[in-house]
């Protein structure tokens, strides 16, 4: 083997592999986020208790239609009232123009229920219900501003059950209020302990504000009672992988995917974590998954993640699982780019097996198809300076070098080609070109230093 080794493919790869896909500091395992289900349910008797003594009859009449959540019969009958008379909402009670305004919510009519609601609170501005409405109502606008102002008034005015505090807090969360979140959930949690969604909200909130033994210490709660929730393991994942406790955030993930987790993020947060602990049977059968479920929302995803996972493979010897890889990869839907680049792969792989016959017919084809192929280049001349071609590989190490992607790695692999040529003068000129580009690069200012004294002693002799 030769004295000098510049190019350290395995720490660079994993490095890679593992700085995209698990690293602690980003938000890589997805979990549900805070959600609301609304319960709406049209409010009749505290209605009638406020309509006026005109009214009292039509509430009657609507009121079974009410019961069987014949919503838009009731909407009939109001129109139906209205064009009788010669009328509209406006002549009406506050507590019916609320009434008819949740029915509008009800049939997912926004804009009618946000009028009449409005007309409701200029007539009545401390009416409770309309309040409480009009804020369900902007929460499914996705307007939380104003869906917070109304729920918090609500509130303020005497409403005090776990489903607004619940709400509030769901608001303050979506409004970057993530303390003020926290008391709401605890909240609501205090009137509703055994509701879920109060409980995943708060998790949720917890672990976004890194208040992580407050958050593990109600997962551990939680799990004890809800083992088969796979929204808890995911929680408990990113929590791990925040602290850089990396078995443990496999462990929970890998409990997630059985209970029937499909994330892609996820699946791909797995396979990187495997790659880190060393289990490539596992990365392959959870990137295959990836592959399988690929479409044109996670293509460059899962595409990323096997560019990176499979020169490791190829590079641990891992030879049938990068195979298989290759083989699903085939077959998934891919775009015409990445099923040109597949040549590549299976080129780089041919290399790693000494066909080299077999590995320059691939490569030779996707360079063919893309002449600024980096990757393929350099490929390309590994295998002339294997069939001991050095002329043939200098002329693609120096295509290489001309490509900006490439250009770093084709100085080195051109310098290493002429420290196996004893061309030490040539090698340190290349390695001093590519210091000039990245004066950081690992081990590089080492060699220069070594063959620096190397071509000193050579002139001294001579």
């Amino acid at each position: 083997m030769n004295k000098f080794s510049i190019l350290t493919k395995t720490v660079l790869l994993l490095g890679s592999l593992l700085t995209t896909q698990v690293q602690a500091g980003d938000i890589v395992i997805q979990f549900a986020e805070p959600d609301f289900t609304f319960i709406q349910r049209p409010a009749l008797n505290q209605t009638i208790a406020k309509i006026s003594p005109g009214e009292t009859e039509f509430a009657k009449t609507i009121e079974p239609l009410l019961q069987k959540q014949e919503y838009r019969l009731v909407i009939r009958s109001f129109e139906e009232r209205d064009n009788f008379y010669g009328k509209d909402f406006r002549t009406d009670s506050p507590a019916l123009k609320v009434l008819r305004g949740q029915v509008y919510l009800s049939l997912k009519s926004y804009d009618k229920a946000e009028t009449v609601l409005k007309s409701a609170l200029k007539d009545m501005p401390d009416l409770l219900l309309a309040h409480r409405t009009l804020g369900m109502l902007y929460m499914l606008k996705k307007d939380y501003k104003q869906a917070k102002k109304h729920i918090s008034r609500s509130i303020e005015l005497g409403t005090s059950d776990a489903q607004s505090y619940g709400q509030l807090a769901y608001l303050n969360f979506r409004n970057d209020q993530p303390y003020a979140a926290i008391a709401g959930y605890q909240q609501a949690m205090y009137l509703s302990p055994d509701n879920e969604q109060w409980l995943q909200g708060l998790l949720y909130v917890l672990i976004q504000t890194h208040a992580w033994d407050t958050a593990s210490a109600l997962l551990q709660q939680q799990l004890a009672a809800h083992s088969d929730d796979p929204q808890f393991w995911l929680m408990r994942g990113q929590i791990a992988m925040q602290q850089k406790r990396y078995k443990t955030a496999l462990a929970s993930l890998e409990a997630a995917i059985r209970l029937g987790d499909s994330n892609i993020s996820n699946l791909l947060t797995a396979v990187g974590l495997h790659v880190r602990e060393g289990s490539p049977e596992r990365a392959v059968a959870l990137l295959s998954q990836s592959l399988q479920q690929l479409d044109k929302t996670n293509r460059e995803q899962v595409i990323a993640v096997f560019d990176q996972t499979l020169p490791w493979l190829i590079d641990q010897n891992k030879i049938p699982q990068a195979e298989k890889l290759i083989a699903i990869a085939e077959k998934a839907s891919l775009t015409g780019l990445q099923k040109d680049s597949l040549n590549v792969w299976n080129g780089k792989l041919a290399l790693a097996q000494h066909d080299y016959k077999k590995a320059r017919v691939y490569l030779q084809k996707s360079v063919d198809k893309d002449p600024a192929n980096g990757q393929a280049i350099l490929a390309l001349a590994d295998v002339y300076r294997k069939l001991n071609q050095p002329q043939q590989a200098e002329l693609y190490l120096v295509r290489a070098a001309s490509l900006k992607d490439t250009r770093i790695l084709a100085l080195l692999a051109h310098a290493q080609l002429k420290i196996d040529q004893k061309d030490y003068q040539s090698a340190l000129k290349l390695l001093r070109r590519s210091l000039d580009i990245d004066p950081d690069r690992a081990g590089v200012q080492q060699n220069v230093r070594q063959l620096e004294q190397l071509v000193n002693q050579s002139q001294y002799t001579s």
